[in-house]
């Protein structure tokens, strides 16, 4: 069952839920505030992976004007 980031059109309360993709479809997931079942996804990014923040740091420092490498 996937996890789903919803939003309540009626209360504007956003929570995370569990469900199949049959109940998303048939709206039998109710907001846990007001318990209606008008629902909207909401869309985040994934967090940012960064493997070597050293190799993405500018070698010029706080003084770096800009170089070829932040292109």
């Amino acid at each position: 069952m996937p996890n789903y980031d919803l939003k309540c059109t009626e209360c504007n309360e956003e929570f995370k839920t569990r469900a199949s993709m049959k109940e998303k479809t048939e709206k039998n997931i109710v907001c846990p505030v007001c318990g209606s079942r008008e629902l909207e996804t909401v869309f985040t990014a994934p967090p940012a992976y960064v493997k070597n923040i050293k190799a993405m740091e500018c070698p010029s420092g706080s003084s770096c004007a800009g170089c070829p490498r932040a292109v």
